[in-house]
């Protein structure tokens, strides 16, 4: 996952609500060694290095967050939402390893595929989103 300069800030926010929210802290860490003030300890030396840390973040929140019943997405989806940041869904949409791997290949291959970015399809920004709904006709066709 690459992470371009205009959409550190709002994925930091993202970053930073997950793992005070869904993460379990370890309260025994020092200040410094918080993954957020790490964060910005790579931001302070390299932006390219704190855009490539803070991708590796999303992308291990978004696998301990990948089976989280459709309920608990929406609760969390909604007090992201309340804040101004960007839902977990949206983020799911744009760097889920499934979700790029669809649509890298161009075709659904099964009904996990299937599920994961019909849940997604709705945040997508065009013309990805116009494309996944595409993938989703074909699949359904198929049936």
């Amino acid at each position: 996952m690459r992470i371009e300069a205009a959409d550190y800030a709002p994925l930091e926010a993202f970053c930073g609500w997950a793992l005070e929210h869904l993460m379990q802290q370890q309260p025994a860490l020092p200040a410094d060694a918080n993954p957020m003030a790490v964060l910005g300890a790579f931001e302070a030396r390299s932006a390219a290095m704190a855009r490539k840390s803070l991708a590796m973040a999303i992308g291990d929140i978004l696998e301990m967050t990948g089976d989280l019943s459709m309920e608990r997405l929406a609760v969390i989806d909604a007090a992201l939402e309340a804040e101004g940041i960007l839902t977990l869904t949206a983020v799911r949409a744009r760097f889920g390893r499934v979700i790029r791997a669809v649509m890298k290949r161009g075709v659904v291959r099964n009904e996990r595929e299937y599920y994961a970015l019909r849940n997604v399809v709705e945040s997508m920004i065009e013309p990805e989103q116009g494309v996944a709904q595409a993938l989703l006709a074909a699949f359904e066709t198929r049936g």
